[in-house]
């Protein structure tokens, strides 16, 4: 039997894919190797563009491959999870602003026209309940001047100086923190205040001074 590639006679063998063709390995890769190419332009099934590429290749780049994941996603969620959530259009008034609105989306639960309104009445519910907890566990009126000058400027988180700065937009700004929070019975009393920055303060939270140190 002479060999497709060399010419070269060969005792037919039992095994292996090309065994009837080539007399070995190195003459079958040479034989693939040295055909041509044939150059193929599939269609892509996301934007309908043509490619190079394989004949069974389907998507012209991997942006094409995310959208049909991400069609996938959503044809999931309108299928098992839409019914659950999507109800009869239905007009509600908003909680906050008083004006009516309609929706079919969450209509059971959902209470405000827009987030603006959620997020301005979840301010509100905030202050309302600080207030009473500043009630009910104060014991003397802590004045700002004497905490920053008590702690000579020095955040007693951080050890970082503080500006005498109290705007709301600032991270760095100067805010006084309870040692002890007042939702876990700590009192409203120069004793239990210090100066902190006003990212300090949100990054503590509720912690006690022992759980802030074992943090660090």
């Amino acid at each position: 039997m002479d060999c497709k590639y060399c010419g070269q006679e060969f005792k037919k063998r039992t095994r292996g894919k090309d065994s009837n063709l080539y007399c070995s390995r190195k003459c079958a890769f040479a034989d693939k190797k040295a055909k041509p190419k044939v150059k193929v332009n599939p269609t892509c099934v996301v934007c309908g563009r043509e490619f190079e590429g394989r004949a069974n290749a389907k998507y012209c780049s991997n942006e094409c491959k995310k959208e049909i994941a991400r069609m996938k996603g959503r044809e999931y969620w309108h299928v098992h999870k839409a019914a659950a959530v999507v109800n009869e259009y239905v007009v509600k008034t908003c909680k906050e602003c008083g004006n009516s609105f309609t929706t079919n989306f969450c209509a059971g639960n959902r209470e405000y026209c827009s987030d603006k309104c959620a997020r301005k009445q979840e301010k509100e519910e905030y202050k309302r309940y600080r207030k009473e907890q500043m009630k009910s566990a104060f014991v003397m009126h802590v004045y700002f001047s004497k905490i920053y000058k008590r702690d000579k400027g020095i955040c007693q988180i951080c050890g970082e100086p503080v500006a005498y700065d109290k705007s709301p937009e600032d991270p760095m700004g100067a805010t006084i923190d309870h040692i002890i929070p007042l939702s876990r019975g700590g009192k409203h009393h120069p004793g239990n205040c210090q100066l902190a920055h006003r990212r300090c303060n949100s990054i503590k939270g509720t912690a006690m001074p022992n759980e802030l140190a074992t943090a660090k």
